[in-house]
């Protein structure tokens, strides 16, 4: 190294206990000629972009972010910040999503809450969907006189899911908008819809499981779906009979297995039960009852 070497007018003495290409960095020890650089679908962190500079890319093809219109709907919901009335509730749901997708890569148009009208709700979604790639929206799937959504992406497109086996998030929905057969097809082409259930709970969970996978697609990633992990159940987890469940856990370290510790309630309503959680488990469905020290898969949020 330059630092060990003794320097008198242009003579360099070099110390003996130094050895020849100690020290020396080779043209190809990195990448060799006919090395793949970076594969389709790589996500672009700071190490991969150092490479592409490294290797004289002065530019890469990529995806664009998709365009997400993003709605709650409820005469229920009021504004953050604004004092509930009788009946009413903080829209949670809605920056709750709007974090998750910006998390995801999305560019978001907040639309705002929905008025419970269908011709209003029409209007609304028709407009901003002139401008966007997908809508996203929370609450009204489910099967009251004001749940207005389902039947909106019906007369829109075709409604492809309207009920999914997973607690929580059951009324889950998705569609493809404005194509044929519909009478006069809508003039942006087609779009897709998810409609989330209001709990918000499952409003998240679904996101993750459904709605993030597909936004990563849009993007070209070749990884879709959080990384996932055997562990073992260190509480009493009790199945469903008919649909499978993903249950919010925290993660310790015991030896060489990660233990999953449950964040409390399980109910749909309870968002502390994923605050601060490391993993969605899934749980299978059935009737054996207490199944607490099985292995499971767990969808790793964070790590501990």
């Amino acid at each position: 190294m330059v630092e060990d070497v003794q320097l008198s007018g242009d003579t360099v003495t070099v110390p003996g206990p130094l050895k020849a290409g100690a020290n020396f960095h080779k043209v190809g020890d990195d990448l060799k000629p006919g090395d793949r650089i970076l594969a389709a679908g790589t996500q672009l962190g700071a190490a991969e972009i150092g490479v592409a500079a490294a290797t004289g890319r002065a530019s890469l093809p990529v995806r664009r972010r998709p365009r997400v219109a993003l709605m709650s709907t409820g005469d229920e919901l009021v504004e953050v910040g604004n004092r509930p009335g009788p009946g009413q509730i903080p829209d949670s749901n809605r920056w709750a999503l709007l974090a998750a997708l910006r998390e995801a890569g999305a560019e978001v148009n907040v639309l705002g809450i929905a008025p419970d009208e269908a011709e209003p709700l029409r209007a609304l979604v028709v407009d901003a969907l002139g401008d966007a790639d997908a809508l996203v929206t929370s609450g009204g799937v489910s099967v009251g006189t004001h749940d207005l959504v389902k039947p909106l992406l019906e007369s829109l497109g075709t409604v492809h899911v309207g009920r999914v086996k997973l607690k929580p998030g059951k009324p889950f929905t998705f569609a493809t908008l404005g194509h044929a057969p519909l009478p006069d097809p809508l003039p942006w082409g087609e779009r897709v819809a998810f409609g989330l259930p209001g709990f918000p709970v499952s409003s998240l969970v679904t996101f993750e499981v459904f709605v993030r996978p597909a936004l990563r697609k849009m993007q070209g990633f070749a990884q879709l779906h959080r990384p996932t992990l055997p562990v073992r159940l260190g509480y009493d987890a009790r199945p469903t009979a008919d649909r499978t469940e993903y249950q919010r856990v925290t993660l310790r370290r015991d030896g060489l297995e990660l233990i999953a510790e449950t964040t409390g309630s399980q109910s749909s309503s309870r968002l502390m039960s994923l605050a601060g959680a490391h993993a969605l488990v899934k749980v299978p469905a059935g009737d054996q009852g207490i199944i607490a020290g099985s292995i499971v898969e767990a969808m790793i949020l964070s790590l501990p």
